[in-house]
């Protein structure tokens, strides 16, 4: 039930790409929404263990229907462990 919220982001004339750099000592699920945290599915990008809370991998998963300004919702589920974020971007 966890989520980061951020405030007009803008897409521009569309995303494909969200790539986040995370350690994990289990999984999380991120669920990528706009508008609302319910709103429409944008994306989601699933963490894997990467041995320790230290060790930083990257991740990605394709986007599809982000363009223009809205809200994002990163929000979390099925965490395993212990799950630690560095940066994240959108292309």
């Amino acid at each position: 039930g966890e989520l980061i919220k951020l405030r007009g982001v803008d897409f521009g004339n569309g995303a494909k790409k969200f790539s986040i750099t995370a350690a994990s000592t289990g999984t999380c699920k991120i669920t990528l929404r706009i508008d609302s945290q319910n709103g429409p599915v944008i994306g989601e990008a699933v963490i894997a263990n990467t041995g320790n809370v230290e060790k930083y991998k990257a991740f990605s998963t394709k986007v599809s229907n982000a363009s223009g300004v809205h809200d994002l919702y990163l929000c979390f589920s099925d965490n395993m462990g212990d799950t630690r974020l560095d940066w994240w971007q959108f292309k």
